[in-house]
C-alpha cells in the first residue's frame, strides 16, 4: 500500500510539473507561428514565476509585431493612396487597371466611370479647406460603397478633382440576388439531414446596365450622362451570361428568392440615400 500510495502522489507531482511546462512550450511553439497566447499561473511556485515571465513576454512580442505590422501598412498607404481619401493614388490606380487587364481570371470587358467635382477651386474658397475636404472624403466613400456593390472594381483619384472607377462590362448578364434571401438558403441547409452541395441563385440575369439604369432613375438621372464605357478595356474573352441553376435548392430545401431584381437595386440605392443624410446631419452638428 504504502509502495502505491507512494506511486501515486510521485505522479501527481510529475504532472503537476509537466502540463505547465508544457503549456510554456507550446506557448513557445505558437510564437514562431505568429500566434500569441497566455496561459494560466500554475499552483507550483517556481513555475508560476516562468509563466509571469512567459506570459508578459508574448505581451511584448505581440506588441512588437503589431507597431511593425502597423508601420508597413503606413508605408504601404503612404506609397500607393491618396493622403485625404484614402483612394488609390494615380500610380497605383493605372498599376491595378494593368493588373486587371492582363489577368487571365479576371473581367474579360469593362466600364471606366470618370468624375469629376467641377470648380473645386471655388468650392475651397467659399467651404473653406476643411468642408471640402470633407466633401472629397464624403465622395471618396460614396464610390467606394458603389464599387462593393456592383463589383470588386478599383476606385481611384487622379488628381484634385478627378476620380475614376473601374465597373465590369455594362452588357455582361449576372444572376444578382440579395444577401438576406441567401443567409436563409443557408440556414434551411443547416437545417436539412444530411449534408450536401446546394446551389443559390435566383434563376435570372441581368446586365449591368439594367442595374445602372434603374438605380440612376431612381434619382432622376440618366446613367448614360455619368457612365462612359471605352473599348481600350475590353478583353478577347469573357464569359458574358451568368446564371445560376437552383433548382435542387429549391427542390430539397424549399427556399425561394423574395426580393427581386428590381427590388433589390431600390433597396441599394436608398441605403446609399440614408446614409448620405446621416452624414449630412453630422456635419450640420459639428
Amino acid at each position: 500500500m504504502l509502495v502505491v500510495g507512494a506511486g501515486i502522489f510521485a505522479t501527481l507531482g510529475v504532472n503537476r510539473i509537466r502540463v505547465p511546462l508544457q503549456r510554456t512550450v507550446d506557448q513557445a511553439t505558437a510564437i514562431t507561428e505568429r500566434r500569441f497566447i497566455t496561459v494560466d499561473e500554475p499552483e507550483v511556485p517556481e513555475l508560476r514565476n516562468v509563466t509571469r515571465a512567459m506570459n508578459a513576454m508574448v505581451g511584448r512580442v505581440k506588441a512588437m509585431f503589431d507597431e511593425q505590422a502597423g508601420q508597413v501598412e503606413l508605408m504601404r498607404r503612404q506609397a500607393h493612396c491618396d493622403p485625404l481619401t484614402g483612394l488609390s493614388n494615380r500610380a497605383h490606380f493605372l498599376g491595378r487597371m494593368k493588373v486587371m487587364l492582363d489577368s487571365e481570371d479576371g473581367a474579360a470587358s469593362g466600364a471606366l466611370v470618370m468624375v469629376r467635382l467641377v470648380e473645386l477651386q471655388a468650392l475651397n474658397r467659399t467651404l473653406g479647406r476643411s468642408a471640402t475636404d470633407r466633401l472629397l472624403q464624403d465622395a471618396a466613400a460614396a464610390m467606394i460603397e458603389s464599387s462593393r456593390r456592383v463589383s470588386a472594381g478599383e476606385v481611384g483619384r487622379l488628381n484634385g478633382s478627378d476620380f475614376a472607377l473601374a465597373l465590369p462590362h455594362v452588357d455582361s448578364l449576372r444572376d444578382w440576388g440579395y444577401a438576406g434571401d441567401y443567409v436563409e438558403a443557408m440556414w434551411l441547409a443547416l437545417q436539412h439531414d444530411t449534408p450536401d452541395d446546394w446551389v443559390v441563385a435566383t434563376g435570372e440575369s441581368h446586365t449591368v446596365r439594367e442595374l445602372c439604369e434603374l438605380a440612376f432613375a431612381q434619382l432622376g438621372l440618366d446613367y448614360r450622362e455619368h457612365v462612359r464605357h471605352d473599348a481600350r478595356y475590353l478583353r478577347p474573352a469573357e464569359v458574358d451570361h451568368l446564371r445560376g441553376d437552383s433548382t435542387k435548392a429549391r427542390e430539397q430545401l424549399g427556399w425561394r428568392p423574395k426580393v427581386d431584381f428590381a427590388a433589390l437595386v431600390k433597396m441599394m440605392v436608398e441605403s446609399d440615400l440614408e446614409l448620405a443624410r446621416e452624414e449630412q446631419w453630422m456635419r450640420q452638428r459639428k
